[in-house]
């Protein structure tokens, strides 16, 4: 067999032909599809992740918010401006 990566045709041949040489590539095929499948379900898992940060984010400003307003309302003595607030940044969507 000559050195390095040159091969005669008939030592390519053989190599193609030979049945350990394509099982080889068969288990490495379905590896390789094995570790895409599974790359794809953590890319999902991390992109779930982010939205769940984003929203519980969301919640926490919210509350911010609603402490910081609900000061001034009691202090002011607007609270009925309050539960309008209220009401509007929990049961309106968008």
């Amino acid at each position: 067999m000559p050195l390095g990566n040159f091969c005669t045709i008939k030592e390519k041949q053989r190599i193609r032909l030979h049945p350990v040489g394509k099982d080889v590539d068969d288990r490495r095929k379905k590896q390789v599809k094995q570790d895409a499948i599974s790359i794809t379900h953590e890319i999902m898992k991390v992109k779930s992740l982010k939205t769940m940060f984003r929203r519980m984010d969301e919640l926490v400003l919210k509350r911010c918010w609603l402490g910081s307003y609900w000061g001034l309302c009691v202090q002011h003595g607007k609270v009925d401006i309050f539960k309008v607030l209220f009401l509007c940044l929990f049961f309106i969507k968008g």
